[in-house]
């Protein structure tokens, strides 16, 4: 599956500035497989970067999704409970 430039970005900027290193390679393999899955689902043969953070908020334990969620909002998403738009979408 192809993936967007910015979408790959997103993916290793949260990845590699608040997983901490021993587990980052299990974490980006477990959500670029959900953000595929996510893609897959509305029918794109593209990962964008709503699908990544889709992925992220659905597999990152609750326990340390508030700093995914704080990193989201540094990179311009909209947060609303659990749900996260670029730009305020």
């Amino acid at each position: 599956m192809d993936w967007s430039n910015d979408a790959k970005r997103l993916l290793d900027d949260i990845v590699n500035s608040v997983i901490p290193q021993v587990f980052r390679k299990e974490a980006k393999e477990d959500v670029s497989k959900e953000a595929e899955k996510i893609a897959e689902q509305r029918n794109s043969s593209s990962v964008d970067t709503q699908d990544v953070v889709e992925a992220f908020l659905k597999r990152t334990p609750r326990v340390f999704r508030s700093i995914i969620m704080n990193k989201l909002k540094e990179r311009g998403f909209e947060i609303k409970g659990e749900i996260a738009t670029e730009g305020g979408v």
